[in-house]
């Protein structure tokens, strides 16, 4: 069976507006389409037309008069193209973006090419340049030819925004996630991988599933085991899940050790018959293979992610970065923010809190912000000492700000409410746990969020529970003394 390509939904509008009796469109060549079935059905259609308007009926004679019928993925594949069918005021867009694929291809065949010969000690490397240079002129000027022009504003088509996790994550973006180091923000990017590839919820916000790539350029030993202990706490197999990480080295600004990732995402794609819904590049400095401060590495860096997305399109990049020195901002250059379409800043307090914030949000209002607590998860392997081999997992915790030096912790809105309530009931008498859970439960407090308010109230000293009777307690300098 024909493999499909990212470029053949395209492929398929096009072949369906001819079987609807637009006619053959001039300036549309056979060798312009890169799936072999819609190569033969191209040629099919064109020979047809010349005497005839062709339809599906007399499309699948003449497949099967030149035995080319299977090849052309047989009646149910060509009868399924008039499901491709654009409006008419669309079909000029996929014939421009038919001979626009068509030149990137060429385009990337001679960088390709080029690369190749670099590899070659008998070819010197002027003449090398010479003819990836003279390829990329004609490309660029054929390209400006037909691919530049003006067009008045409301003939542009109005687009619905596709979320890959509602509020957090757009089809077709570049995001950027950054915290200090070791603070937890592969965790993040773990959960965000999993959930897309899985089509689970991202803690409460619907996902649109899809395949994931994940790029990781450092802590690769680490990652199979992070994501098995997400498997494990959400109760989520991976195991046919389209999540995919790489094995080899890559550079985003070195192109001869791009190629061969071009090439591995092509061949991924074909199998896929679609591409992927996220790439994750965990981290920034180490996947650009430059220094992230140069303007020059990280510009590079950019473009060749935009390169790939616009080759690749509708997939969304998610860069995992560094804080800088400067607190509040990535490290590095900063056309990186500019470029990025959602920026999100992690920080992991004094109380062990890992915090998400929006820091940047393009055309949307910005996320509100989470709070996430590390859990820990055993993971069915032992150490040689018989010691259970254990990684973590993030679970969502009531947001709090960020607990100042010297000072408490602030209290979240569910925090105070279930203490209002306990110190209500306790103006009455002595409280029990049962108790103080059914007046948190009237006051519509979910029994997942009263039992992490409970915990959280608890281990910070605020509240005792002996013998399953709940007092509240004061914070003095000396101790901690239960008050009513």
């Amino acid at each position: 069976m024909a493999t499909a390509h990212p470029d053949d939904q395209i492929e398929r509008a096009v072949l369906g507006s001819i079987l609807s009796g637009s006619g053959i469109p001039e300036n549309i060549s056979e060798e312009m389409f890169f799936s072999p079935r819609n190569k033969i059905i191209f040629r099919a259609l064109t020979e047809l037309s010349k005497t005839c308007i062709p339809d599906i009926l007399l499309l699948n004679r003449r497949l099967c008069d030149t035995g080319e019928a299977d090849s052309a993925g047989g009646p149910g594949y060509y009868a399924s193209l008039t499901d491709f069918v654009p409006g008419p005021d669309n079909v000029k867009h996929y014939l421009d973006k038919l001979q626009e694929n068509y030149r990137d291809h060429k385009a990337e065949k001679a960088i390709r090419q080029a690369a190749e010969d670099l590899q070659k000690p008998s070819l010197r490397i002027s003449d090398i340049v010479s003819a990836l240079t003279q390829n990329l002129s004609a490309y660029g000027q054929e390209k400006i030819r037909n691919g530049f022009r003006f067009i008045r504003i409301d003939s542009v088509d109005l687009k619905i925004p596709v979320h890959l996790i509602k509020g957090f994550l757009e089809k077709d973006s570049f995001s950027c996630l950054y915290s200090d180091s070791g603070a937890g923000k592969s965790f993040l990017a773990i959960e965000t991988a999993a959930c897309v590839a899985t089509g689970t919820p991202f803690y409460g916000l619907p996902v649109k599933q899809g395949p994931v790539i994940y790029l990781a350029g450092e802590g690769q030993g680490g990652l199979s085991r992070r994501f098995k202990a997400w498997s494990i706490a959400r109760g989520v197999s991976l195991k046919d899940a389209l999540l995919y990480m790489h094995i080899g080295n890559f550079n985003l600004i070195h192109p001869e050790l791009m190629v061969p990732v071009v090439n591995a995402l092509e061949k991924l794609i074909n199998e896929l018959g679609r591409p992927p819904a996220l790439v994750i590049l965990d981290t920034w400095s180490r996947t650009l293979g430059g220094d992230d401060s140069a303007p020059s590495d990280a510009a590079a860096g950019v473009a060749a992610l935009d390169s790939l997305r616009s080759r690749f399109e509708n997939y969304a990049v998610l860069v995992v970065h560094h804080e800088g020195h400067i607190k509040g901002r990535s490290r590095g250059w900063s056309g990186l923010r500019a470029a990025v379409d959602m920026e999100y800043r992690a920080e992991r307090g004094s109380d062990g809190i890992l915090r998400l914030e929006c820091t940047k949000a393009k055309d949307s209002a910005p996320m509100e912000p989470m709070s996430f607590q590390f859990v820990e998860v055993e993971l069915p392997l032992r150490h040689d000492s018989g010691e259970p081999v254990t990684s973590a997992v993030l679970n969502q915790v009531e947001w709090t700000p960020a607990p100042q030096p010297g000072k408490e912790p602030a209290m979240g809105k569910n925090q105070s409410l279930a203490l209002r309530i306990l110190n209500r009931l306790l103006a009455a008498g002595p409280v029990t746990v049962e108790d103080w859970r059914e007046a948190c439960y009237a006051e519509e407090m979910t029994r997942q969020r009263f039992n992490e308010v409970r915990k959280t109230l608890s281990e910070s000293g605020k509240i005792n529970i002996n013998n399953l009777i709940v007092t509240v307690c004061e914070r003095t300098n000396e101790r901690t003394v239960p008050y009513i």
